[in-house]
């Protein structure tokens, strides 16, 4: 619940307290369920075994916070995604190329994510930025060649070729 903001700012910290507290912490990640709770059990998903995907989250923040990289951001925007979040994925992206604009990995996730959300004209933009500077592209060059199709641009019959060269 504090991954998703609905937690009020006054009621953050002793949530955090209580999280990180022997009961609800094992070492290995946030437990579901206290472990001095009757129901407690380590092995079943809600009676206290903790989520992968939100300790993942968790981990890969607070990396980010100490040694900025490409591929954690990366990694970080996909699980945000993968939890519903779309635009907060595609922000941290856009925020992080904002600095480091020749990072190809977080341009062209920024790009699968638009595409994914039918943003084709976005996605069509960063696509060719990353075709720019990494001209083999199988993955961005079939995108962008779909994407041209799409919209009727005949750059599609040039861009599809050498795609499908690349990775029949």
């Amino acid at each position: 619940c504090l991954w998703t903001g609905i937690v009020d700012d006054d009621k953050a910290a002793p949530a955090v307290a209580n999280v990180l507290s022997p009961q609800m912490f094992s070492g290995w990640g946030v437990r579901t369920l206290a472990s001095a709770m009757v129901a407690f059990s380590p092995l079943i998903d809600h009676n206290g075994s903790f989520w992968r995907h939100d300790n993942a989250i968790a981990v890969l923040t607070k990396e980010q916070q100490q040694r900025p990289a490409s591929l954690v951001v990366v990694r970080l925007a996909q699980f945000t995604y993968a939890g519903g979040k779309p635009k907060d994925a595609e922000g941290m992206l856009t925020s992080w190329l904002k600095d480091h604009g020749g990072d190809i990995s977080a341009r062209q996730e920024l790009a699968n994510m638009e595409l994914a959300q039918n943003d084709d004209g976005d996605a069509l933009k960063d696509y060719e930025l990353v075709i720019h500077v990494a001209p083999n592209d199988p993955i961005a060059l079939n995108n962008l060649a779909w994407l041209y199709q799409k919209k009727g641009d005949k750059r599609a019959y040039d861009v599809d070729p050498r795609g499908y060269s690349l990775a029949p």
